[in-house]
Parts: structure tokens; C-alpha cells; sequence
């Protein structure tokens, strides 16, 4: 009956009630079985942090009593289904010559499986209950095999790429390795503390290394290849982002380059995320930007908190040597242009922004000085009235800014000093 239900194609959602009820489940046969499921993947996953070393302590201890739980629940879900099934099928005898809780975990770990299940972010234990139905589509397809007879369930034959794997999960399987690979030569008894207990746990640290070659094999590297990607990873506190035209003097030199994607937080009122495709010389150690796509990226989100620098080994446009001079707060894109058109909300956003999160090092009364600056040199000029109004606003909006943060001093009494005394 459940060779109807279960489809040979790959599927790409679980099982629906429907489905299940037209081979007679009821409806509560079928909350039992989401149940089930839900506490098998539970189990699994409290044995996959358990085995990263991302629970407390107390959990790692009982790992071994965490994977008998998983047997229980694999069980528990395979007698559910076994009344659906033809008179010749016994799920339970079949598990057991198929499917181990070691090869579920090996394979859901192994191929990439679990991280669809836990979600972007896998250190998150919050985050145990993303992709559920991901996982029971994984758990359908080895029932499928094993309704079918289809043999061998499980493929061990993967040859995982780290290259195309997220830097975060690179992390994790760098521990797992780390972790396995943790064992000393068998020492000799007696040993130097005297305790028994340090040959058991010798044997099974050693236990564990053998049982994980191929794990081992695989990641072989797998710490440069972290180090690689942590190098492409823009940091918008740390970083300088060089503005280039066409001639990269890296690419002169015949430099390694690497496109990688700056991804930048922002305020809600304009995009809530900005991302620049950009570029890495791992020999120079440089974040480098085209000028055409800073042009692009400055229109479409107007606000960019980098430090934007132009490359003074590039030629660059005389539009990009007269921006050289520039203040820092032009390059994040504070303007009072009627082009750019950004109201006072904007424009007193962006600069909160800017304190807030010492966006190149700007702090309150940087930005009061350049404001007073602007309106001292540039306020009085014909056709500037508009522009020296929002400097105006602007700058009274930064002394008001978190006044009440500020150290508080108390005045007595306010001496004029005679400038020309001498």
C-alpha cells in the first residue's frame, strides 16, 4: 500500500495528509507520524551538537544514551507505518539490516543534509526546528528505498567540495576533524595519574580517529581553505574599500584576485542590507570596487558606511580626482543635493547611523565641525539658501543627538577673554 504513497521521483515536499489518507491513515495516525518524525530529527540534531561540541558538557556525556533515543523514535515511526505496508514487508526487520542511527547521522552530516535542517546558522540551537519539512522529504526518501527494496540506502561514495561549503559550516567541520583527530600514542599502565580510566579513555579517543578516516581524508586542508574565506570576509569596521577604474595595477602584476560580496548593514529607512560585488587581492590583502559599480551602488542605496578610498596606483577619472577631496561624510553619502532628493528624516538617519556606529571613525563632533564648516564657507554662497537651511537643521539635530549620554559639567561663571589683549 505505501509503494502508492511513496513516489520513485525525488520529491520536493513531504507527504500530505491527503496522500496518507487515501491509503486509509486517519487523522490521527497521521499527527502520530509527524510526531514521530518531529522527534527523531530532534534526537538527531541533539547528537549532531552533541558530536560538534556546541552542548554543554553534560550533554556530551550522554551522547551515547542521545543515539539510543534516536533508535527508539526510528522505531517508534517505522511501527506506525508497518500496518500500511504489504503483508510481505516488515519495515522493522528491514531497518535493521538497512538503516543504523550512525549511517542516519553520517549521511545527514556528511553529505550537507544537516545544515539544511538546522538553517543558515548551525551553532543556533534556536534555530532546531528550520527546515523541518526538508527533513522529513530526507526521511521519505529512505523509506521509499527501503518500501522498495531498494538497495543500498545510503551512499557513502560523497566527495564533499569544502570550496562551495559556507565559511560557518567549514568551522564546524574543521572542529569535527580537530576533535577526532585528538589521540595520543596508547600509553602504559601504570599510568602517570595511576587511573585505569585514562586508558579507557585513550581507547576511545583512538576509537573515534580510526572510525573517522574518511571524514579525516576528506577535510584534509580544510583549515587553509577557512582561513582562505575568512580573508574574503569585508568587515565595514575593519576594512578600506579601493575605488579603481579600468587598469588594476593587481591584475598588472599578475596578483591573485578573488570576487567576493561585501555585505553591509543599514538603517530600516533605506534598504535594511546593502551588497557589493568587489574584489580580493589576497597579495596585496586589498578590498578593491570598479568605479562604474560604486557609481551603480551609491544610486541604488544612496547611504554606504565604508571607507571608500581611491587606489593611487590607478588611473582613475578626472570626475573620481576631483571626488578625492571629498569629505567622509560625502562618501557615505550624506548630501543635501535636490539630485539625490533625502529629506531631513533621511539625511538625520544616516547621520545618527554614522555616530552610532563610528562609521570611519566619525564621531559627534567631527561631524559638528564639517556642518559649521559647510555653512561658514559655503552657506552665504548665491543658490545656497536651501542647501545652508538643511546644514542648519542638520546641525542642530547632531548637537541634540543623545545629549543626554554626554558627561554633564556645571558652570559657575562665563569669562569673555579680549582677543586683542595682549
Amino acid at each position: 500500500m505505501l509503494k502508492k504513497v511513496f513516489f520513485t521521483e525525488k520529491r520536493t515536499e513531504p507527504i500530505s495528509y491527503e496522500e496518507f489518507s487515501a491509503i486509509g491513515m486517519s487523522k490521527a495516525g497521521y499527527i502520530s507520524y509527524i510526531a514521530h518524525c518531529d522527534r527523531l530529527r530532534s534526537a538527531l540534531v541533539l547528537h549532531y551538537y552533541a558530536d560538534c561540541g556546541i552542548v554543554s558538557s553534560e550533554i556530551k556525556k550522554r551522547k551515547e544514551s542521545i543515539k539510543d533515543i534516536c533508535q527508539i523514535c526510528l522505531d517508534e515511526l517505522l511501527r506506525v507505518l508497518q500496518c500500511f505496508c504489504d503483508d510481505n514487508i516488515n519495515l522493522a526487520d528491514l531497518a535493521r539490516e538497512q538503516i543504523s542511527v550512525d549511517s542516519l547521522l553520517y549521511n545527514m552530516s556528511y553529505n550537507g543534509s544537516m545544515e539544511v535542517f538546522l538553517g543558515k546558522d548551525a551553532e543556533s540551537p534556536a534555530l532546531l526546528y528550520v527546515g523541518f519539512d526538508c527533513f522529513r522529504i530526507y526521511i521519505e526518501e529512505i523509506l521509499y528505498k527501503l518500501v522498495n527494496h531498494i538497495f543500498p540506502i545510503f551512499s557513502f561514495d560523497v566527495d564533499p567540495d569544502i570550496e562551495d561549503m559556507d565559511l560557518n559550516i567549514l568551522k564546524i567541520k574543521a572542529e569535527q576533524k580537530k576533535d577526532y583527530e585528538d589521540h595520543d600514542s596508547e600509553p602504559q599502565f601504570p599510568t602517570k595519574s595511576g587511573k585505569t580510566s585514562d586508558i579507557f579513555e585513550w581507547a576511545e579517543k583512538a576509537e573515534r580517529y580510526y572510525n573517522h578516516q574518511c571524514f579525516i581524508q576528506e577535510f584534509e586542508g580544510i583549515e587553509e581553505t577557512i582561513a582562505r574565506k575568512e580573508a574574503l570576509v569585508f568587515d565595514v569596521h575593519k576594512h578600506t574599500l579601493y575605488i579603481f577604474n579600468d587598469n588594476l595595477s593587481c591584475r598588472l602584476k599578475d596578483h591573485p584576485l578573488e570576487p567576493t560580496k561585501a555585505t553591509i548593514e543599514l538603517p530600516e529607512i533605506f534598504a535594511h542590507m546593502a551588497e557589493l560585488d568587489i574584489l580580493y587581492c589576497h597579495e596585496c590583502k586589498k578590498f578593491f570596487i570598479r568605479e562604474t559599480s560604486y557609481e551603480l551602488y551609491r544610486k541604488k542605496y544612496v547611504f554606504l558606511p565604508v571607507c571608500f578610498v581611491y587606489d593611487s596606483e590607478n588611473k582613475t577619472s578626472s570626475n573620481f580626482k576631483n571626488r578625492a577631496e571629498r569629505s567622509p561624510l560625502w562618501f557615505c553619502g550624506y548630501t543635501v543635493s535636490k539630485d539625490i532628493g533625502l529629506n531631513s528624516e533621511e539625511r538625520q538617519q544616516l547621520l545618527s547611523w554614522i555616530i552610532d556606529h563610528n562609521i570611519r571613525g566619525l564621531q559627534k563632533e567631527n561631524i559638528i565641525n564639517h556642518l559649521e564648516m559647510l555653512i561658514d564657507t559655503n552657506g552665504n554662497k548665491p543658490g545656497n539658501e536651501h542647501a545652508k537651511r538643511k546644514w542648519m537643521e542638520d546641525l542642530e539635530f547632531v548637537h541634540r543627538y543623545r545629549i543626554d549620554d554626554q558627561p554633564k559639567a556645571h558652570i559657575q561663571h562665563i569669562h569673555q577673554q579680549n582677543r586683542n589683549k595682549k
